[in-house]
């Protein structure tokens, strides 16, 4: 545990004690002081998304279905004041997977396998949220553009 700092409280002489916790930081009054302490939390996370949570953007002339199993790796941030929390965020950093295209010809059926991962340069990784309080905050969507190569992360 890191001591950030001490506020002192104009709450008068109270002997009483509280603790409270916002993400990485945990208030303790004690005597009509805070002391402000840092802890280290992992908030980095990994979620699968697949079936109707993947959504494939693409141009074919033959009928075509897809199929997308993708995992996403992604971070939380809370920003920190002495009084709270400022905001939070979200991020992905990496997803990567594979689409199964099935494209269904006269002749044959064709199964083909794209396989995807944001760390080749040829992919953009975008993140949108509109985070609320009181929602589950993990990706509920991933849209992948085939054509502009890019993926988006919907939280």
């Amino acid at each position: 545990m890191e001591i950030i700092g001490i506020k002192n409280s104009n709450h008068g002489n109270k002997k009483n004690f509280f603790t409270k916790t916002f993400g990485s930081y945990k208030y303790y009054s004690l005597y009509c002081s805070i002391l402000i302490t840092k802890t280290k939390l992992n908030m980095d996370f990994k979620t699968q998304l697949s079936g109707n949570a993947v959504s494939v953007f693409m141009k074919r002339e033959e009928n075509f279905d897809t199929h997308g199993t993708f995992y996403i790796e992604w971070q939380f941030y809370p920003e920190m004041r002495e009084w709270g929390v400022q905001d939070i965020s979200v991020y992905a950093t990496q997803v990567y997977g594979t689409i199964e295209v099935s494209v269904c010809t006269e002749e044959d059926d064709i199964l083909e396998i794209i396989e995807v991962n944001s760390e080749d340069d040829k992919w953009e990784l975008d993140t949108e949220h509109n985070l609320e309080w009181g929602n589950c905050i993990t990706p509920q969507d991933l849209q992948v553009d085939i054509k502009n190569k890019t993926l988006t992360v919907v939280f």
